[in-house]
């Protein structure tokens, strides 16, 4: 099934939706879907009615992956549990979904893996940048299937940005150098350990953001200096990776591809959703021992510079962080 009728079913209420909290089936009740708790679940029935499926909590979401190639039917899910699961936030994340153009996005979204993936780097022009990415002889990818197949679990996210990722070690795939002005932060955490020791500061580092005026500076791939609204936050991004993990590595380049309405965005709210916007967002951290962060800009410009390769990237699929 191609993902365009997949989310058109979607959006037009033609197929059943599961979320892992009941309380929230009130809201989706009102935006005219049909929802279920997750409990009623039947991964038998997918195989003639494809089923979407909202996360909010960490452990269901987490069993649910456990069962990758046992579900015979097409599925795809909403992960927010690693986010923010106010109510007040899953509805405004569920309404951002629902303003997506899916054929826009996916059109977008061919483009700008084709680009990045033909190039011996990219450059973030200002006043986004200057920031550049060199790319290495191979990259590893986000899935960039438009075709949905059976028995894969996948993620929304995966359908709206064009995403490069350093998972196999530090630079295996790109490495940045430059200075990057972004609009907003988003974070998450993978376990509740470190939500527990780095949430307060995550939480004001989103606040600082909302209010404008953020840079970050990128050298040989390592974030070394932090401005947000204003205000520089280098000292306690040291105190938070230093001898942990990857410090402060970048992790993450990617293109979101959605053509969001500005004036329909709230920068104050933790939303996985926030990093789908068409532009540029640059990813910190692993999730383990130090948050992932995500630094966006909103509607930045690229310019893609190809020597003489030869043949181009070859890329690999990587799991989602």
């Amino acid at each position: 099934m191609h993902a365009v009728t997949y989310f058109h079913r979607l959006f037009h209420r033609e197929m059943p939706l599961f979320i892992d909290d009941a309380a929230h089936l009130p809201m989706l009740a009102r935006r005219g879907f049909m929802a279920r708790p997750m409990t009623d679940f039947d991964a038998a029935k997918t195989t003639t009615q494809p089923a979407f499926i909202v996360f909010t909590r960490a452990a269901a979401h987490e069993a649910f992956l456990q069962r990758w190639g046992e579900i015979p039917g097409i599925t795809a899910h909403l992960s927010l549990a690693k986010f923010d699961t106010s109510p007040e936030v899953v509805e405004y994340s569920i309404d951002q979904l629902l303003h997506v153009d899916f054929a826009a996005t996916l059109t977008r979204r061919a483009a700008y893996y084709d680009a990045i993936l033909s190039c011996d780097s990219a450059e973030v022009l200002p006043p986004k940048g200057p920031l550049m990415c060199a790319m290495g002889d191979s990259v590893e990818i986000a899935n960039r299937d438009d075709e949905m197949a059976p028995g894969w679990l996948y993620s929304v996210s995966e359908f709206l940005e064009a995403s490069l990722v350093n998972i196999e070690c530090d630079r295996s795939t790109f490495c940045l150098d430059g200075e990057f002005a972004f609009d907003g932060l988003i974070y998450l955490f993978n376990n509740p350990e470190l939500r527990e020791r780095a949430g307060r500061t995550l939480d004001e580092w989103s606040r600082l953001a909302a209010r404008g005026g953020n840079t970050a500076t990128l050298v040989n791939n390592s974030l070394t200096r932090l401005v947000l609204g204003g205000v520089d936050e280098t000292s306690r991004l040291m105190d938070l990776t230093r001898g942990r993990e990857r410090e402060r590595a970048a992790t993450e380049f990617a293109f979101g591809c959605v053509d969001y309405d500005l004036a329909a965005q709230d920068w104050t709210r933790n939303s996985v959703m926030h990093e789908s916007f068409d532009g540029v967002h640059v990813g910190i951290g692993m999730g383990q021992e130090i948050p992932h962060f995500d630094l966006i800009a909103r509607r930045a410009a690229c310019r893609y510079i190809s020597l003489d390769r030869a043949t181009p990237a070859e890329p690999t699929v990587s799991a989602e962080m």
